[in-house]
C-alpha cells in the first residue's frame, strides 16, 4: 500500500516558492509546497489545496514533472511533484503561513536547509530541460 503525496514548484521572478517544515524531526527544514491527497480529491485538486493551505496563495497546477518512490520509516510513499503558477500575487490569509520565495542560487548554496534534497534537484532538472506532462492530458 502506497500513501500518496503531491507537492507543487512555483517559480517567479526566478525566485522558487518554499514552506518551512513544522513536523517534528523536519522543523524548519525548506519544501514544495505539499502534502497527502485525501480521499475525495484528484491529484491535482490536492496540490492546488496544499499550495492554499501552506502559502494562502490560489494556484493553477500546469504540469506533472516528476513522480519519485520513498520508504519513510516503513511507509511506501508515491510523490507526484508537479509545476505550477500562482493565479494572484497576493496573500490574503488570515493564518500565519511561514513560506517565501528564495533565489534558485541560496537554495543550490544551501542544500542542507532542503527536506529532501534529491526530489529537489531532480524536479528543477525536468522544469530546465522541458520534461513534463500536461495536466489536462492527466483528467
Amino acid at each position: 500500500m502506497f500513501e500518496i503525496i503531491v507537492g507543487t514548484v512555483i517559480i517567479k521572478n526566478k525566485k522558487i516558492l518554499m514552506v518551512k517544515e513544522k513536523k517534528k524531526g523536519v522543523k524548519g527544514l525548506l519544501n514544495f509546497p505539499a502534502g497527502h491527497l485525501e480521499a475525495h480529491e484528484t491529484l491535482v485538486e490536492a496540490a492546488t489545496r496544499e499550495i492554499k493551505e501552506e502559502t494562502g496563495f490560489n494556484a493553477k497546477i500546469n504540469s506533472l514533472i516528476d513522480t519519485q518512490y520513498f520508504n519513510v520509516k516503513d511507509k511506501n510513499l508515491v510523490i507526484f511533484i508537479f509545476q505550477g503558477e500562482l493565479i494572484e500575487t497576493e496573500n490574503n490569509s488570515i493564518n500565519e503561513l511561514d513560506y517565501d520565495f528564495y533565489d534558485i542560487e541560496y537554495i543550490n548554496a544551501n542544500k542542507h536547509l532542503l527536506r529532501n534534497e534529491e526530489m529537489f534537484i531532480s524536479a528543477l532538472s525536468k522544469i530546465n530541460r522541458g520534461d513534463s506532462v500536461a495536466v489536462k492530458i492527466l483528467k
